[in-house]
């Protein structure tokens, strides 16, 4: 597919940045002169360049004049590669190194250097001036990069230019095509029997005629109607290329330059931007500056997290709260200016879009994710991401959206994590955090034995009682998967929606044991079901059946004892002998009724009809007319 650039033409005022690009576009003086003019300020221009490479690239002339560097930054921020023009008369002057400061906080790291009116100076001088501009651009993206001296009254300059330009662009990726369609606005205009026209270069996506629209940060709704590209209607336009989007009924006082036109909207709109500020002057915790972000400028104050100041030349972690909200994603570049004075403090990368205000206390769960997204460590950056959000799983979705990476880059990190045991993959396509599960799974069971401990007669207790005994309130599937694994585990149980601990893990007091103590060993000792007024009677004269009948309850949940249809009570191991002599008969006779109950239990009907109505329920044997037979899976013969 065809690349699209946009390239900043940038320098000094009066070095012959207009003329350079007059005599590379061939553009009339006039028509460029009314495309730069707009409203109070000096404006960006852009025209179409034409290569002989399958490039469609346009040249973006940008102010020079020292009171248009707000314009300055609005232009550049669209640009994938920058020509710095320097006069050899001239050399490096102010605005040429605010332009190179420029070009720095927006990441821009393709270009070369013009070096303009060659004809006013000596060899001499000539020399002395490729020397200053190695100097100046050391440890920026000119650094090493081609100085071409021209004269544009030779006629082989702007063809050296051109060249050199198609050189450069041979290993420019440019921007994603494949992103969401987002657009920075930078000129409004209104035009009769049109309406509101937005212009901007596309920062990513594509977008066609019809497509829905949103107007950010107001969230307006409406749809491209039609498009213009260099003054030729399309019907599709994509990123980096220079568009005009007409906007029906959207007037001209709802749409202006710093908003942004979206395919999307964000949830919601914060006002705190955690970045990787980079410091050109000095830059005090607390300072208010002026943010420039895309075509947006806001005022903002900057709170630095890990020390109170940064000098030239330093970098560091910072939090930006802005006054008003800005429809920014992760890694969009910034610049920050002082607020009385055109000059560039410093810029960066927004790395976070917070909801909170950065404190001290924070510090331990911010930073390490932070510094995860600075180092694109994808990992680190996930395990972040969901200990922040430690009270419950994440999806994929979310750790994409929030951190504005590429699905592909989260796709493969959570995998590699899953493999390495450190992220644990829930229902639902949710994560959750391998060492924060382990630390739930050891904490859970003590909590379910304090719950009952505070109660054991109960014996057993729910999600939402457990729940609130947590310190934090953590998601209903988090608690639901450590139960059932617990329970597999027998660890707990587990049973139509009610949990309790084994016996051993709870604390009773002298009472209470000794009954369960008596009930247990009566129900092995009586070898028979009984019920709770025969064990009342014969062993506990005096205990009431509601007493009673509350630790028989406990021990059938705890599966030490079986409740049978008619009320009787039988224990787990008795029964499991019950199961082997029913098998040998059935295998013996080939299948047994209720009258076989005394040869085989060693008691009558009355007392053997509800035994085998149980194994009956729990499928261990099937019922055919009065024939009981062991029950066959399918495919068992």
């Amino acid at each position: 597919m065809t690349k699209f650039i946009t390239i900043g033409v940038a320098g000094h005022t009066g070095h012959g940045k207009t003329t350079l690009v007059r005599s590379l576009t061939g553009m009339p003086a006039d028509t460029m002169e009314g495309e730069k003019q707009h409203g109070a300020g000096r404006e960006p221009g852009v025209f179409p360049l034409s290569l002989e490479i399958d490039i469609q690239a346009a040249l973006m002339d940008i102010p020079g004049h020292i009171r248009y560097l707000k314009n300055t930054i609005r232009g550049l921020c669209s640009v994938d590669m920058a020509i710095l023009v320097i006069a050899a008369d001239d050399g490096i002057m102010p605005q040429t190194r605010e332009h190179l400061n420029v070009f720095t906080c927006l990441g821009i790291n393709h270009g070369f250097i013009v070096l303009s009116r060659t004809y006013l100076v000596d060899e001499e001088l000539l020399e002395l001036a490729e020397l200053e501009i190695q100097e100046a651009v050391e440890g920026t993206l000119f650094e090493g990069k081609p100085v071409i001296p021209v004269s544009m009254n030779e006629s082989e300059g702007p063809e050296r230019i051109r060249t050199a330009i198609q050189n450069e662009l041979q290993s420019l990726q440019g921007k994603s095509v494949d992103s969401p369609f987002r657009m920075w606005v930078d000129r409004v205009k209104s035009i009769a029997g049109f309406g509101t026209v937005a212009c901007g270069t596309i920062c990513s996506g594509q977008v066609s005629v019809d497509d829905g629209i949103r107007i950010l940060p107001e969230n307006r709704e409406t749809r491209a109607r039609t498009l213009e590209v260099h003054h030729r209607k399309v019907s599709q336009a994509f990123a980096g290329q220079r568009v005009g989007i007409n906007l029906p009924k959207v007037s001209i006082q709802d749409v202006r330059p710093g908003m942004m036109l979206s395919a999307s909207s964000p949830k919601d709109f914060h006002r705190f931007f955690n970045v990787d500020l980079h410091a050109f002057r000095p830059v005090q915790n607390g300072q208010r500056v002026r943010l420039h972000l895309g075509t947006a400028s806001v005022n903002a104050m900057v709170v630095l997290m890990e020390t109170a100041n940064l000098n030239p030349g330093d970098t560091g972690l910072a939090q930006l709260r802005l006054d008003d909200p800005i429809p920014a994603i992760p890694h969009d570049r910034f610049i920050i200016c002082s607020l009385n004075l055109h000059t560039v403090m410093g810029g960066g990368t927004v790395l976070e879009i917070s909801e909170y205000k950065f404190k001290r206390s924070r510090l331990p769960g911010t930073l390490p994710y932070l510094k995860a997204v600075r180092n694109r460590d994808i990992p680190a950056l996930i395990a972040g991401f969901c200990r922040q959000r430690f009270k419950r799983p994440v999806t994929e979705s979310e750790i994409t959206e929030y951190s504005g990476l590429p699905v592909r880059d989260i796709q493969s990190g959570i995998q590699r994590m899953i493999e390495q045991d450190e992220l644990l993959a829930l229902s639902g396509e949710q994560y959750y955090l391998m060492d924060e599960y382990r630390k739930l799974y050891q904490e859970l069971p003590k909590i379910i034995s304090r719950i009952l401990t505070s109660d054991p007669f109960k014996g057993k207790t729910n999600k939402e009682a457990i729940r609130k005994h947590f310190t934090y309130g953590y998601d209903e599937l988090l608690i639901k998967t450590l139960l059932q694994e617990l329970h597999n585990r027998k660890m707990i149980f587990l049973k139509d929606g009610m949990i309790s601990a084994p016996m051993e893990t709870l604390t009773f007091s002298r009472p209470q044991k000794q009954m369960l103590d008596s009930l247990l060993r009566y129900s092995d000792e009586v070898g028979i079901p009984f019920s709770i007024g025969g064990f009342c009677r014969i062993i506990k004269k005096g205990t009431r059946k509601e007493e009673a009948q509350a630790y028989l309850d406990f021990l059938q949940f705890q599966g030490r004892l079986i409740r049978l249809n008619d009320d009787c009570y039988i224990s787990s191991s008795m029964m499991e002998e019950i199961k082997k002599k029913v098998s040998q008969a059935i295998r013996e006779k080939g299948s047994i009724s209720v009258t076989d109950s005394k040869d085989i239990f060693g008691y009558g009907r009355t007392k053997g009809a509800p035994v085998l109505e149980y194994l009956d329920e729990i499928g261990f044997t099937s019922r055919k007319g009065d024939e009981r037979m062991l029950w066959i899976k399918s495919g068992q013969e």
